[in-house]
């Protein structure tokens, strides 16, 4: 996958638009994807630079909702990947919903986007 980036701007400008429709309700959830994705680009970038000066990146979520996010990750092996290319449209709306059901448990997913939806959305 390519994808034409400027990592001040961040990722959410790439991602499809019927991800993003599909999670109006929770857009922290959807602008912290963003984050999650731009700060792992901005690493890259500054971990092969040959000059002092670091790349800085846009955020645009909470870190209380990045910390969430992370924790998810950690517990669904394949989620980084899944997640990464559903929001690019490159696999259906609702296969992250899916892995994380069938890693942790059928309505997993959405619980985690209710029961954090004060920090989510």
């Amino acid at each position: 996958m390519r994808i034409d980036l400027n990592i001040k701007d961040g990722f959410f400008s790439k991602f499809d638009e019927n991800f993003v429709s599909t999670f109006e309700n929770y857009p922290n959830f959807v602008r912290t994807l963003s984050d999650f994705f731009t700060k792992k680009a901005e690493l890259i970038l500054n971990s092969l630079s040959s000059t002092n000066k670091s790349t800085s990146c846009a955020i645009l979520g909470t870190r209380e909702c990045f910390d969430l996010l992370m924790e998810l990750f950690s517990k669904v092996p394949g989620a980084e990947e899944v997640a990464l290319h559903e929001a690019f449209g490159q696999l259906p709306i609702g296969t992250l919903n899916d892995l994380v059901d069938m890693t942790l448990g059928i309505g997993t997913f959405y619980s985690f986007l209710e029961e954090n939806r004060t920090v989510i959305s």
